[in-house]
């Protein structure tokens, strides 16, 4: 595994460094308005992002066995149940509306369902799936959206050919260009949010990581997730949404994330209970 994430990071180092001098003309040669492809991948990563945060948050409190754990742990972990679940229903229903709302209430009970079916013997290794889903989650979700306001960067798509709004990826505006376009959301290009959303969902594979029999399998699941990924930043630049760098920064801060809690918390608590058990 680390020779894939090696080889990602190398990846995203060359791309940043290309967006550096080409952001511009790469979103020029890009730009496709209103096409199919990218509206799809929009909404379809908002779904994917609210229900892989619905499983995370399911896993942490469901896991755990009731007559056993103390208080506080319940307390706490119901706590993150309910409010980092609403955080998913929150995405959902910002894309689907109504049918958001259908859909997350049928996904919270599906997936608490599914949950408590895991055997008591792998329900400890699950729960540390879910809370390095958790953290990747939250953690790459303050980061980017706490740094948009910040940066305050003019997305491809609102400069209208006006280039002298564009602005180098290292620069930081904050509302500078407000007045010139239709809406707040339109200075948040970078870093890319639905690129962090698509690093996040790699946090999926700590779910073949913590099984015994699916381990040999995780290189698999990640390079699919990691190929899910990519076609998601790709169409935010058709769409004019966002520019190589934007995409590059919102995915590496999940990346990081993800890799931080891969070790630090699911394989080392994973490394610590397999000597427990023996």
């Amino acid at each position: 595994m680390r020779k894939i994430y090696t080889t990602i990071g190398l990846i995203l180092l060359v791309c940043l460094i290309i967006a550096t001098y080409y952001d511009l003309q790469i979103d020029q040669a890009l730009l496709r308005e209103d096409n199919g492809f990218s509206y799809f991948f929009e909404y379809f990563a908002a779904g994917v992002i609210g229900t892989v945060i619905m499983i995370g948050s399911a896993l942490v409190f469901w896991t755990l066995s009731f007559s056993e754990t103390k208080p506080i742990v319940l307390i706490i972990s119901g706590a993150v149940y309910v409010l980092w679940s609403l955080v998913g229903v929150y995405w959902i229903h910002d894309y689907f509306y109504g049918w958001g709302l259908v859909y997350s209430a049928f996904a919270i009970i599906l997936i608490a369902y599914l949950v408590r079916q895991i055997p008591t013997s792998l329900a400890q290794r699950y729960r540390l799936a879910g809370i390095g889903i958790v953290l990747t989650t939250f953690f790459a979700m303050m980061v980017v959206e706490g740094v948009k306001p910040i940066f305050g960067r003019v997305r491809f798509r609102s400069m209208q050919d006006d280039f002298d709004l564009f602005t180098r990826w290292y620069q930081i505006n904050g509302d500078r260009y407000l007045s010139f376009v239709t809406e707040n959301d339109e200075i948040k290009s970078f870093p890319s949010g639905h690129s962090m959303w698509g690093g996040a969902t790699l946090s999926l594979s700590f779910l073949a990581m913590v099984h015994p029999k699916w381990q040999s399998k995780e290189g698999a699941v990640f390079l699919a997730l990691a190929f899910y990924a990519a076609i998601l930043m790709f169409s935010r630049m058709m769409q004019g949404a966002h520019f190589l760098s934007d995409v590059t920064v919102g995915f590496g801060v999940s990346f990081i994330f993800f890799l931080v809690f891969r070790y630090m918390v699911v394989k080392r608590k994973l490394n610590r209970l397999s000597l427990e058990n023996k």
